[in-house]
């Protein structure tokens, strides 16, 4: 296409007669691209030519029977082709982001959350339903989740509770847990089926300190302060 900028050609150009010039141009000839595209040959060749005289030069060579490619109009192709597929590509791009099935999604954890298995079952449905979403997993105690939550640090979170007063934040509950109690099978409650918080008086007990799990330490000395035992940590 000899003194023409192609390049800044094809974007003044409207989408639907790059696609019935690249139609023709593939079977040479308008009936048979007409058929194809549902349309009547007139207003196919009414824009294949109106085509022409936008860029200023013959796109095809007209046959007895058919049409063949000029060389302006083999060079067109190749860029014409590409400017589709760009433009298919975007509009799927656009729609799965409507749908959220791409984007860039932040999420954290506390690490016994991952213990359950629930965590990975769900992060690998994720992944299969919307394999285009890029995913960033931050791990997090359960306290730190509500302030990177409200600081849009992270969009999601799996924690084991939230703090009373983050009434700004919306949660599911997705799974139950107990607390047990580990001890050696050598030790005479072991044999018990059942125990009391009651029943662990004077027992020495391994624990961790508050500083590692605030909320869950809380909660667990709060049980035991209802069942007045004092915890008699040794370690």
């Amino acid at each position: 296409m000899e003194g023409i900028d192609s390049e800044s050609v094809l974007i003044l150009l409207e989408l639907r007669q790059l696609k019935y010039f690249v139609k023709v141009a593939e079977l040479e000839h308008f009936g048979q691209a007409a058929e194809e595209l549902h349309v009547v040959q007139p207003a196919l060749s009414r824009q294949v030519k109106q085509l022409e005289e936008e860029l200023g030069v013959d796109l095809f060579e007209r046959l007895p029977r058919g049409v063949r490619l000029t060389a302006a109009g083999k060079m067109l192709l190749d860029r014409a082709r590409q400017l589709l597929a760009d433009t298919d590509r975007a509009v799927a791009a656009t729609r799965q982001a409507a749908q959220g099935k791409t984007g860039f999604v932040r999420i954290g954890f506390a690490d016994g959350a991952t213990f359950s298995g629930h965590l990975p079952s769900i992060i690998g449905k994720f992944r299969k339903r919307s394999p285009l979403v890029e995913l960033e997993l931050l791990p997090a105690s359960s306290l730190n989740q509500a302030d990177l939550l409200l600081t849009k640090s992270i969009d999601i979170g799996f924690a084991y509770w939230l703090p009373k007063t983050r009434t700004n934040i919306a949660y599911q509950q997705i799974n139950h847990e107990r607390i047990l109690l580990a001890m050696a099978k050598s030790n005479e409650l072991s044999a018990r089926k059942t125990l009391r918080l009651s029943d662990l008086h004077d027992r020495p007990f391994i624990w961790f300190k508050r500083s590692s799990s605030p909320m869950y330490f809380d909660l667990i000395a709060s049980e035991c302060s209802k069942a007045r035992l004092t915890l008699n940590v040794v370690q």
